[in-house]
C-alpha cells in the first residue's frame, strides 16, 4: 500500500472517530415512521369520499393496495385516509386558473360533469394539481385537505407505531461500533492500483454459470390512433388488438386515467366491475348509459389506467327491458 493510500485511510479513520463521537455525545430522538398506514385485505375495497348515507363508492381499488391514515388508526367502523396517487377528481375549467382556484366554494366532483356528486368544495386561491383537461373540465390531484375513508374490517394496519429509542443504550452500541471499527486489520482490503488482472486465471467448474435470460420482444409496433394523441402509451404492453367485449354501459371516470365512458360487467350481488374505458362522442353514448351493449373495438393500454382502452369500431346496444 502506498503512503498516500496510508494517509487516506488515517484521515477516514480519524473522521469515523468524530462523527461516532459527535453522533454519541448527542440527542437521540425518538424513532418515528411518519404516520399508520392500512393495506386492502379484500379482492378489493372501496374507497368513499363520505360516511354519511346514501354511501357511494369513489372508485374501487385492488387488494394490497397500500393508504396513509389521517390521525391514529382506532377499530372505529371507519378509516380515514389520503386519497392514493393514482386517484383524480374534477372541476369546472373556468374556476382554476394558473393551478388555483378563483372562487369559494368550488365544487370538487368525481367525474367530468354536473352528473357526478361533488366530492367537497375548494376557497379561493387553493392550489392544485392540473394532469389534464377533458373539454369544459379539469382532472385533477385531490387537495391534501379532502380525506377519504374506507371500511375498517376492509384494511389491515401495515405499519409499526414509533418506538423510543433508549439514549444509553444507543451510545454503547455507537462506542460498541468505534471499538469494532479500530480493533485489528481489516479483512477488506483495498484493490492495488499498480497489479495487473491476471488474464489467464479460468472460472472455477464448481461454480454453476447462470443462464442469462432471453431479451424480451419488442410489442409490434402499430399506428397510434389520433383519440390517443394525448395520451403516453404502455410501450412494453401489445396495442391495437381486436376485442369484443359485453357489459353495461356507464360513465367514466373510474380509473386515474380514464375517459368519458366505460363498460361494466354487473355481479350477482348488484357491483359493477369496470371492463374498460370507451372513447366515443357523447351522443353516441350519452343516451344509452345503463344499457346493455356489445362493443367491437380495438384495444389499447395507456401509462397509469388500471383499465384498458377500447376505440368501438361498432356498437349493439340491447333495447332496454
Amino acid at each position: 500500500m502506498s503512503v498516500f493510500a496510508s494517509q487516506a485511510n488515517g484521515f477516514a479513520s480519524l473522521h469515523l472517530l468524530a462523527l461516532l463521537l459527535a453522533l454519541a455525545g448527542g440527542t437521540v430522538c425518538a424513532e418515528t415512521d411518519g404516520g399508520g398506514s392500512v393495506r386492502g385485505i379484500q379482492g378489493r375495497f372501496a374507497l368513499y369520499a363520505t360516511t354519511n348515507p346514501p354511501l357511494e363508492a369513489i372508485t374501487w381499488l385492488p387488494a394490497e393496495t397500500v393508504l396513509a391514515v389521517v390521525g391514529e388508526l382506532t377499530d372505529a367502523p371507519w378509516t380515514p385516509v389520503r386519497a392514493p396517487d393514482t386517484l383524480s377528481v374534477w372541476i369546472y375549467r373556468d374556476l382554476v386558473r394558473d393551478g388555483k382556484v378563483l372562487a369559494d366554494k368550488s365544487l370538487v366532483r368525481a367525474g367530468a360533469g354536473t352528473a357526478f356528486r361533488p366530492l367537497a368544495s375548494l376557497d379561493r386561491g387553493t392550489p392544485v394539481e392540473v394532469r389534464g383537461p377533458y373539454g369544459d373540465w379539469l382532472k385533477i390531484a385531490p387537495p391534501p385537505s379532502m380525506t377519504f375513508w374506507v371500511l375498517r374490517d376492509q384494511v389491515e394496519p401495515l405499519a409499526e407505531q414509533p418506538r423510543e429509542i433508549d439514549a444509553a443504550q444507543a451510545r454503547a452500541d455507537l462506542y460498541s461500533a468505534l471499538l469494532d471499527a479500530f480493533s485489528g486489520p481489516s479483512s477488506a482490503q483495498p484493490p492495488d492500483p499498480d497489479a495487473s488482472p491476471d488474464l489467464n486465471a479460468l472460472p472455477d467448474p464448481a461454480v454453476p454459470v447462470p443462464d442469462l435470460p432471453s431479451p424480451p420482444k419488442p410489442p409490434r409496433a402499430v399506428p397510434r390512433p389520433p383519440e390517443l394523441a394525448d395520451y403516453a402509451l404502455d410501450e412494453t404492453a401489445i396495442q391495437g388488438e381486436r376485442v369484443t367485449l359485453r357489459g353495461t354501459l356507464d360513465w367514466g371516470g373510474v380509473d386515474p386515467i380514464s375517459a368519458p365512458f366505460c363498460l361494466v360487467a354487473r355481479e350477482p350481488d348488484g357491483d359493477a366491475v369496470p371492463l374498460c374505458n370507451l372513447l366515443a362522442p357523447e351522443i353516441t353514448y350519452g343516451p344509452h348509459i345503463g344499457a346493455e351493449a356489445t362493443v367491437e373495438g380495438t384495444r389499447w393500454f395507456v401509462k397509469g389506467a388500471r383499465l384498458p382502452f377500447v376505440i368501438p369500431l361498432a356498437v349493439r346496444i340491447s333495447p332496454r327491458k
